[in-house]
């Protein structure tokens, strides 16, 4: 049994950057070893999840607009904090000590590796560990993939990295990188036993059939076709909010924890996104689903994970011309057994590089 840490995105307050940590931690524990996320604190990350309180900076006009909606958002913002914070500190192990010994680290399962985010911070390229074996699992750099030359020497300290995006394996090996391959969204190592197992599920019917739409990006688009999906299927509409809105919606759902955030999933009819997380979560739960393809350059790895398992049908445009009474509809069972074989080589990937 070894002991295995984490460096993640794991303070970052979307469902998709929890949830997928948390996977990852439980599949390496599923492996046999101690897994620690490591408490890594980037204060640009950071201050894109507020905790509610008054930061006055800039000119005078800026002061009074950051007063006005921190008057206006304030409540409701720390209640969205204080939700994601007692999930992490609740369902994560966290190792404070940036400094402790591991005999591994895994970096990755998003865009760490994106430099506009974290602000070129080194702890996210390996940096700053008292661990000498670093491995890569479901890295991303985003759109920011054009720029990994400027960090080869950082890259080649890994003994082996498993990325998220064809694309980013290719900016790779034309860096001379041998080691990488892709690997599936940690998220996708656990099948639906297990995620109803850790979080603890409810499995109770809902009193009225429903669609949950959760839109990350395309939101008036999303949600219209949300509604029209909805409308001819006769369920009621379930709008999970991504964020809090300057106006409250009563029609959103914007106060929910990590946990309620897949059991809404679990328990719909109908799932229309455009995140990639909450696509991953229909297929596990084996839900009626549309994505919807913005095409504004952010739909690659939704793309990727639906032509893997055969699910391209299920990625639409606005303006495709479809059938509405089978958009959404697949094999279950087909899609389960694919996904079965890319899961166990994703768990050999991680398997094969903590055997120590």
């Amino acid at each position: 049994m070894a002991k295995i840490g984490i460096v993640t995105f794991h303070r970052a307050h979307n469902y998709g950057a929890v949830l997928q940590c948390l996977a990852l931690q439980e599949a390496i524990k599923g492996l046999h070893h101690d897994a620690f996320v490591i408490d890594h604190i980037n204060s640009k990350l950071q201050r894109s999840y507020p905790d509610g309180s008054l930061r006055l900076y800039g000119n005078v006009i800026q002061k009074m607009k950051r007063l006005f909606r921190h008057l206006l958002m304030s409540t409701r913002i720390r209640k969205r904090f204080n939700l994601f914070t007692g999930f992490i500190n609740s369902n994560f192990i966290l190792s404070d000590n940036e400094q402790e010994y591991f005999d591994a680290i895994v970096y990755g399962s998003d865009q760490i590796w994106n430099d506009s985010i974290t602000d070129d911070d080194p702890f996210y390229w390996g940096e700053g560990s008292n661990t000498k074996k670093k491995i890569g699992y479901a890295i991303s750099a985003g759109n920011k993939e054009n720029q990994l030359s400027l960090h080869s020497e950082h890259i080649r300290r890994f003994s082996n990295i498993g990325v998220r995006e064809d694309s980013l394996l290719f900016q790779l090996k034309a860096l001379g990188i041998e080691n990488v391959s892709t690997v599936l969204d940690p998220t996708l190592l656990l099948d639906r036993n297990d995620w109803i197992k850790l979080l603890n599920l409810k499995s109770l019917q809902p009193s009225k059939k429903y669609l949950a739409v959760y839109s990350l990006r395309g939101k008036d688009k999303t949600l219209t076709l949300a509604k029209k999906i909805a409308n001819h299927r006769r369920l009621a509409l379930i709008d999970i909010g991504a964020s809090i809105p300057l106006v409250p919606k009563t029609s959103r759902k914007d106060f929910l924890d990590p946990k309620q955030f897949v059991e809404i999933i679990k328990n719909a009819s109908y799932i229309v996104t455009d995140s990639f997380h909450g696509t991953v979560f229909s297929i596990i739960f084996n839900r009626p689903f549309i994505t919807l393809n913005l095409e504004d350059g952010q739909d690659g790895r939704v793309a990727n994970i639906l032509r893997e398992l055969d699910l391209g049908r299920n990625h639409i445009r606005i303006h495709d011309s479809y059938d509405i009474n089978y958009l959404g509809m697949y094999d279950a069972e087909k899609t389960n057994d694919r996904l079965k074989i890319l899961r166990r080589e994703s768990l050999n990937f991680l398997s094969s590089n903590l055997d120590f």
